[in-house]
């Protein structure tokens, strides 16, 4: 019954556990890889919702700036009443300036950001820490603050 072609059982048990290993790592991997589409989709569909509510805020005000007040202004005197092309042209240039000063700001903030950047770059230079990051490795920190006494932990 010797069979040299046959595996035996150690041999099987050996296989079987490196190829439940081999399954329990690509699940894993898996797993994180659509853990972080999911997060990238939810992000895409959080900037949608804030697009769609810009968009319906925008709708809105057309509607109660230029519609609304023009219905109105067809029942008062004639000689009070303004166009609804002149309403729409003013509309357009307030929302002309609004998203000019937004883009002001926008720009402002990121000068001041890069400002902030170039300061802290230097300053990492200065200090000669720049150069040669160290890695700092989780599980060390962590045994770290095992050893060390709670009270002095805050």
């Amino acid at each position: 019954m010797d069979n040299p072609n046959l595996f035996r059982f150690h041999d099987k048990l050996v296989f079987a556990r490196k190829f439940l290993n081999e399954l329990t790592q690509e699940r894993y991997q898996k797993k994180e890889s659509s853990e972080k589409e999911i997060a990238q989709l939810q992000i895409m569909l959080e900037e949608l919702e804030i697009c769609i509510l810009d968009l319906q805020r925008d709708a809105h005000e057309f509607r109660r700036d230029v519609l609304d007040n023009a219905n109105q202004n067809r029942s008062e005197r004639k000689g009070k009443q303004v166009s609804v092309a002149d309403k729409l042209i003013k509309y357009m240039e307030n929302k002309s300036v609004q998203k000019k000063n937004q883009l002001q700001k926008y720009g402002r903030k990121i000068h001041s950001l890069q400002i902030q950047k170039k300061k802290l770059e230097t300053q990492l230079n200065k200090n000669g820490q720049g150069r040669a990051l160290h890695y700092i490795n989780i599980h060390q920190v962590s045994e770290c603050s095992i050893k060390m006494p709670h009270h002095l932990i805050r």
